[in-house]
């Protein structure tokens, strides 16, 4: 984007125009970020903050769930609360991140 807007002011500051064809080209040219995402920074961050790491909050949850085996683990934060979200086969669980203790057990029958 940068580089097309660029590219255009050159053109009308030299007086030049651009061909239909011209202006296609230069817009399709790829804009490449090699910047992080910012969800992928904020996740980054969480996992700064959090006490107990993913492999620590997994452990807890298959302890909790009778050794199910665990499908997903995240990380998230609400009101102010860091926690796990984890999902066995027929149990979630829900680990805080900073203690590791439990806070919400469901299990599906």
């Amino acid at each position: 984007m940068k580089i097309t807007i660029t590219i255009a002011i050159l053109f009308i500051v030299s007086g030049c125009s651009l061909k239909k064809e011209q202006a296609k080209s230069i817009s399709i040219l790829p804009n490449y970020s090699h910047s992080l995402s910012g969800k992928l920074r904020y996740k980054q961050r969480l996992e700064k903050i959090a006490k107990i790491n993913r492999y620590e909050a997994l452990n807890i949850a298959k302890k909790s769930c009778n050794q199910q085996e665990i499908f997903m683990v995240k990380l998230r934060n609400h009101n102010s609360q860091i926690f796990y979200d984890i999902r066995a086969k027929e149990c979630f669980v829900r680990v805080d991140a900073m203690s590791g203790k439990v806070i919400i057990k469901e299990e599906n029958s």
